[in-house]
């Protein structure tokens, strides 16, 4: 009897184990090294480094040279050879806020000397804001309580491969 016990307790430590070792590590729900579980690779680009929470918000605001509603904040770091790709990512509390993040950048584009070609372009049924500068081409947008910046050398050249990537895992 004291057998079937200790082979029942053995049996249960392993099953619980068993339930926590899966539960943790094929569990595909949010990763801190990747919270918002961007693919590893886009267009070829793999992904080397997440900035996140706090650090991400500092990052964005020093961009900006302005403060501005941000509930949270992630930036993307993606890298092919010597091309790099760059996704600023902000979320708000709502749509609202989103989109009004969205019209002060695109304002502030039309007067800008660093950024140029300024236009909208329509890609998978999103409407985004398109400028190139800096050796890139930079497109950013809001959806929902959304706004998205991505930087990428040389995609428009190449009919924005990365970006309609990107798109296609929203």
């Amino acid at each position: 009897m004291k057998n079937n016990t200790v082979s029942s307790g053995i049996f249960v430590i392993i099953l619980m184990f068993a339930i926590v070792y899966f539960s943790v590590y094929n569990n595909p729900a949010k990763d801190s090294t990747n919270p918002l579980n961007l693919s590893e690779e886009i267009a070829g680009f793999r992904l080397e480094k997440v900035v996140s929470g706090n650090a991400a918000k500092v990052e964005i605001e020093r961009l900006h040279g302005t403060r501005f509603p941000m509930e949270d904040a992630f930036i993307y770091h993606y890298k092919q050879s010597s091309r790099e790709a760059t996704i600023w990512i902000t979320t708000t509390d709502t749509p609202d806020e989103a989109a009004e993040q969205f019209q002060v950048m695109n304002e502030k584009m039309q007067y800008s000397q660093v950024f140029l070609d300024q236009k909208m372009i329509g890609i998978d049924n999103y409407m985004i804001a398109y400028v190139s500068g800096m050796g890139m081409d930079h497109y950013y947008y809001a959806e929902d309580n959304v706004v998205v910046w991505i930087a990428v050398h040389n995609d428009a050249q190449a009919d924005y491969p990365f970006l309609r990537e990107f798109l296609s895992y929203n």
